[in-house]
């Protein structure tokens, strides 16, 4: 075990930052259960996979061609500063060097908060993020032809915001410690930045519209009720007030043709068994909202 593994859960890595920022949940890894792993409430059963090693494998390869083909003298760099700590793939002057190896997807998205973090932590001003595409066969030789270059630049704004993100979700892991029974409710609430706050303001604003909207709808739908009983009991099938024309629809009724699905199992089985089909239904995720009583 080397001395980055031993002495992980004594800071926060620019790996753990996608995850602490909510990006790698649909990944199975939540701020909340790194947080857990970080304050030794959980045992870390991450020990790496195919994928970690086969980029740590590339790395120097890549590393070299960038200098060689770019001019450049990236070194691998290490920095600790309190609680943050940087392994970059390399730093040469006010550059960073950020390798990563990728199947299908060069995710940028995902791998844009590392770079700042290590931007803001090693003060620099531009990172050159290089996208190796593994092979299907994983191989080893080195093909310049899989190399994907993005050129990213510092950002004060966006790294001020993930810098207090991840201030916030050390403080949490701290009061872990000291409180290794915290729920997911309590990390969260310790962690929720102003934004989420801000969020949930305006929600319970545009509630209580509707809220209002609602009763405004049934006291409508009462009066209207009202005026179609008067004019049924006059016979009137309209009226004009001036500003407005009204007409009484009367109600009706329609009749069509289905299925009587129940029947047709009692008395065809067979039949109906062979044109049953599966229908997936999808619901798109949401919040629900509960008003707290006074």
């Amino acid at each position: 075990m080397n001395s980055v593994t031993e002495t992980r859960n004594d800071y926060i890595g620019g790996s753990d930052v996608p995850t602490i920022l909510g990006m790698t949940a649909k990944y199975g890894k939540s701020a909340y259960k790194l947080a857990q792993i970080k304050a030794g409430v959980l045992e870390d059963d991450f020990q790496g996979n195919e994928y970690t090693r086969y980029g740590q494998a590339m790395e120097n390869d890549i590393r070299t061609f960038i200098n060689f083909s770019e001019g450049t003298d990236f070194k691998p760099a290490t920095k600790i500063n309190l609680f943050f700590r940087g392994n970059a793939d390399g730093v040469c002057g006010k550059r960073l060097l950020e390798i990563k190896t990728f199947g299908k997807t060069f995710d940028v998205d995902l791998y844009y908060p590392q770079i700042m973090f290590y931007m803001d932590l090693f003060d620099l001003d531009v990172c050159m993020l290089v996208g190796y595409k593994r092979p299907d066969n994983f191989s080893e030789n080195f093909d310049p032809d899989n190399l994907i270059i993005e050129q990213i630049h510092f950002d004060n704004d966006e790294a001020e915001k993930i810098i207090k993100k991840c201030n916030s979700f050390w403080t949490a892991v701290e009061a872990m410690r000291e409180n290794p029974k915290m729920t997911e409710q309590e990390f969260f609430s310790m962690t929720q930045d102003g934004e989420i706050a801000a969020i949930v303001d305006e929600i319970a604003v545009l509630e209580n519209i509707l809220a209002d909207y609602k009763e405004t709808e049934k006291q409508l739908k009462g009066f209207k009720q009202k005026l179609f009983d008067e004019m049924e009991l006059r016979g009137a099938k309209s009226l004009d007030t001036g500003d407005y024309k009204i007409t009484k629809v009367d109600s009706s009724e329609t009749t069509k043709t289905v299925v009587d699905e129940k029947k047709l199992k009692e008395e065809f089985e067979e039949t109906y068994n062979t044109v049953l089909t599966e229908k997936v239904s999808k619901r798109a995720g949401y919040v629900r909202i509960t008003k707290r009583s006074a």
